[in-house]
């Protein structure tokens, strides 16, 4: 070879990655392991099948839902959406202005978007809590109701 290069180098390093085994069922969203920031990994399965659902298009559709491969995005956005003064703002501020917004705006909808997550696991989650806490009042005001009549029945005996 011209250059006195080696063929069978090793694909260089990168620094600053380290890569380590998983030895928990658990991945941490938080930076404190609380019941908040603990997500299961079948959960994270679950997301994608989710999301999926979401991002694909149908194909059997006729057009009028969102998500039909035939639908008008285009018409849609110029006859409804957009106005003149619309666009003339837009182009005011031009493409590197519409693309710094986008970027917050991006990232204020991932935080709603997560917050909206983590209010809606709490809310199912007291849900549960508050089935669980209304079958024990019943049990125990069924306790009640019969130690009630024991009682009755004793002061009748006397």
């Amino acid at each position: 070879m011209d250059g006195g290069g080696e063929v069978n180098q090793p694909p260089p390093k990168k620094k600053g990655i380290v890569f380590k085994k998983r030895k928990s069922d658990m991945v941490f969203i938080d930076s404190e392991p609380d019941k908040d920031g603990v997500v299961q990994l079948e959960d994270l399965s679950s997301f994608i099948v989710k999301q999926d659902k979401l991002h694909i298009f149908e194909n059997d559709r006729d057009g009028s839902l969102v998500w039909d491969r035939r639908f008008p995005f285009n018409v849609v956005a110029d006859e409804v959406v957009e106005c003149i003064s619309d666009i003339s703002r837009v182009d005011e501020v031009g493409d590197i202005g519409v693309d710094q917004f986008l970027q917050v705006l991006g990232f204020r909808l991932a935080f709603i978007g997560h917050s909206q997550e983590k209010k809606h696991k709490k809310a199912v989650l007291e849900t549960a809590e508050d089935v669980v806490l209304r079958e024990q009042l019943s049990s125990k005001e069924t306790a009640l109701t019969e130690l009630k009549k024991k009682f009755s029945d004793v002061e009748k005996e006397r």
